[in-house]
């Protein structure tokens, strides 16, 4: 019943085993993570999904393939117009451009992404914070700020819900975890926002 297209699943500790067992997966760890981030426009962004455009069918018998869609962007600043959208929503979304008019592929062609269809659950990823010394930049910069969810077709946006909503539910709901976001992300600030 959550709104904003977001659920936190609880999962046994067999499961979680059973996840990471062929070391092609992982969790994210709350240092990868960050909840309160700015949306400065000049920082750089990145969605990564899994859109139908790029996913048709099966590439031979009984075999279907996996191709996923980076998408490198930016803040969304109602640039094709403003996003129909209430307070509440606000509170709690992410605009990224999403617009064939500013999308170039490797080679620097302007081209039209493919359509968003497929990819929301995908990863709303901070690539880089404006100003930031891109010598100095490592993986450990990355950081998951949301959960792509909706797309607003006339604007050619992506929208998607802050992890800090989801973080929130666990904040709430897990009171032995506390401690562990508290440490991370500090008492006050998780009271604040998370509580």
């Amino acid at each position: 019943g959550d709104p904003y297209d977001t659920c936190v699943c609880d999962i046994t500790p067999a499961t979680a085993e059973r996840i990471v067992a062929g070391n092609n997966f992982r969790f994210i760890e709350l240092s990868e993570v960050d909840p309160w981030d700015k949306e400065d426009p000049r920082s750089w962004y990145m969605v990564f999904g899994f859109p139908g455009d790029l996913n048709q069918g099966e590439i031979a018998p009984n075999v279907l393939g996996s191709n996923a869609c980076a998408y490198a962007s930016f803040i969304y600043c109602g640039e094709r117009g403003n996003i129909p959208w209430t307070a509440a929503d606000r509170g709690v979304g992410i605009l990224l451009d999403y617009g064939p008019s500013t999308t170039q592929n490797d080679q620097g062609q302007i081209v039209r992404p493919p359509a968003p269809y497929g990819m929301s659950g995908g990863g709303m990823w901070k690539i880089t914070e404006s100003a930031s010394d891109t010598d100095d930049w490592s993986l450990k910069n990355l950081k998951l700020i949301g959960i792509q969810s909706a797309v607003y077709e006339p604007e050619q946006v992506l929208r998607g819900t802050r992890i800090q909503h989801a973080l929130g539910m666990i904040y709430r709901g897990h009171e032995d975890l506390r401690p562990e976001f508290e440490h991370h992300f500090g008492q006050a600030e998780c009271r604040r926002h998370l509580g």
